[in-house]
């Protein structure tokens, strides 16, 4: 993976549009030399809900830890998160963005909460307050979707992620909210469709709330009038 010092301007992939000025932190490999110490309360897991919940450039292939020993056939590393779909998050493909003082940006790869962690990296301090005040943000986010949007209520959003088992969707009342259509509900007569005739990305989206994945926060849908 590519190494940075901290808080250099951030080049790694082409930023998108509106983001801010990026900046890095936490783009550590061999021969990195960082500063130690015991990490922030709540760091880790706040840089674990920002890894799982609010990923920004992921890509489709994994960079393991060169700071710790590989292991063979390991692809990607795996950290149990209970809150997380599936009850882990993986690291490695992806990053986490943390807005800070004046317009900047950190960007930070998602294999940074295992830096803190394991290897004891200590990252700039405004760097470590702003991620747990994030993180605390998606919390209060995601409670708040949950009484906006209670089970029957209707939604109007649009696709922001089509994948082979449903569509990811946008929630104009409860913006930062993700939305999830399964494939099995967006046909209202539970009718098979396939993947490639789910709307797309964009396009407006009339559904109805099925209930709260409390793994995943996800308010779930299905499309069809209320």
């Amino acid at each position: 993976m590519a190494t940075y010092e901290d808080l250099t301007p951030y080049e790694y992939l082409t930023p998108d549009e509106g983001t801010g000025r990026l900046v890095n932190v936490g783009w550590l490999g061999r021969g990195s030399r960082f500063g130690v110490g015991a990490p922030e309360p709540g760091l880790v897991e706040a840089l674990l809900t920002l890894a799982a919940f609010r990923r920004a450039h992921v890509t489709r292939g994994h960079h393991l830890c060169e700071l710790c020993e590989r292991h063979p056939g390991q692809d990607a590393l795996r950290v149990p998160f209970e809150p997380a779909e599936g009850g882990e998050v993986s690291l490695g493909n992806g990053e986490v963005h943390v807005p800070g003082p004046g317009g900047f940006v950190y960007a930070a790869p998602t294999l940074v909460a295992h830096y803190v962690d394991r290897h004891g990296y200590r990252p700039p301090a405004d760097f470590s307050w702003n991620a747990i005040a994030a993180a605390k943000a998606h919390i209060s986010t995601w409670e708040k979707a949950k009484r906006t949007l209670p089970v029957g209520a209707a939604v109007h959003g649009e696709v922001v992620e089509r994948w082979t088992s449903g569509l990811v969707v946008s929630t104009r009342a409860c913006p930062g909210a993700e939305g999830f259509v399964p494939a099995e509900l967006y046909r209202p007569d539970g009718a098979a469709v396939a993947p490639k005739d789910f709307p797309r990305d964009g396009d407006p989206v009339e559904a109805v709330v099925t209930g709260h994945a409390e793994r995943g926060r996800r308010i779930l849908l299905r499309v069809g009038p209320a």
